[in-house]
């Protein structure tokens, strides 16, 4: 049995938020992404009730849980805000770090990409816009999902994989550093101990491996628009991961990305962030150290 600290405990609650209900939308589920080996990837589609003008824009959301934990259902909670502003919302199985060292990178982050590069592919099924497709994720999602926002092509792969735009929820951007010494205690033996399981050997002796696995090091001008949202006091990944990585994005002049740093242990995107942020938005915090006063509107569709 998998044993999560209370900090992250604490987390998942947060996310535990009264909705609305998924009031007429079409909802399929299980839907096969992709075959490994004998395992067939799945994923559930979330489709606004009603006519769309045009082809809508999507969000993939991929689950946190250390890269070991989850479920696609996670985000279930949090979709309704979305299919109700009008976005096709879909969320992700990957294959998670096993206890016998399986799965382990790249095996989460493939899955992810073939997701959203079967969405691309399947756009007109869901009548959405196949180049405004963001990726969202919290935790490990989060990183995953940055991921998706900054890695080029692979040699001889004609769809880069790569999102839109990336809404990132306290999600670890650099994987290099000893977390046991940063964070400490309880907490930073486990995260140590996952990201570890996540390269498949210990990141202090195999530092190239752990850059190479970091959205931080794959920033260049080409990567995606970012929103990232940190809580200022979070025990499981340091604010200052999140800092770095808006740091490196503003450094390098990809497209505006935005971050919010809000009071607490963990921090939520407000409504309309992400949609703003897929529509260019000016209404998003423009500076790291800024905080959006009041809940924008969702945008026009």
């Amino acid at each position: 049995m998998i044993r999560f600290p209370k900090p992250f405990l604490a987390a998942l609650a947060s996310f535990a938020f009264a909705c609305s209900a998924f009031a007429g939308d079409k909802i399929e589920e299980d839907i096969v992404y992709a075959k490994r080996g004998d395992r067939e990837m799945k994923l559930d589609a979330f489709i606004p009730a009603g006519e769309s003008a045009g082809k809508r824009p999507a969000i993939l959301f991929i689950h946190g849980g250390g890269w070991v934990g989850g479920d696609k259902r996670d985000f279930r909670p949090f979709i309704p805000k979305f299919t109700e502003a009008g976005y096709a919302c879909f969320s992700a199985a990957y294959r998670l770090v096993g206890k016998d060292g399986s799965n382990a990178y790249p095996a989460p982050a493939d899955d992810v990409r073939e997701a959203l590069r079967w969405l691309r592919a399947h756009a007109g099924r869901f009548g959405i816009d196949p180049q405004r497709i963001a990726a969202c994720g919290a935790s490990a999602g989060g990183h995953l999902a940055s991921l998706l926002g900054t890695e080029g092509a692979a040699p001889g792969e004609s769809d880069p994989g790569r999102a839109a735009a990336v809404i990132d929820i306290f999600g670890p951007s650099d994987l290099t550093p000893d977390f046991r010494k940063t964070i400490g205690g309880e907490a930073g033996n486990w995260v140590q101990n996952l990201v570890d399981g996540l390269l498949g050997k210990p990141a202090a002796e195999n530092q190239d491996l752990a850059k190479k696995v970091s959205p931080l090091f794959h920033v260049t001008k080409d990567a995606a628009p970012h929103l990232i949202v940190h809580g200022d006091m979070d025990p499981i990944v340091p604010v200052d991961q999140s800092v770095r990585y808006h740091a490196a994005l503003k450094s390098a002049a990809s497209p505006p990305s935005s971050s919010a740093f809000r009071r607490g242990a963990f921090a939520q995107p407000k409504c309309g962030e992400p949609g703003a942020l897929l529509q260019g938005d000016a209404r998003l915090p423009r500076k790291a150290s800024e905080e959006v006063a009041a809940d924008p509107p969702p945008p026009d569709l």
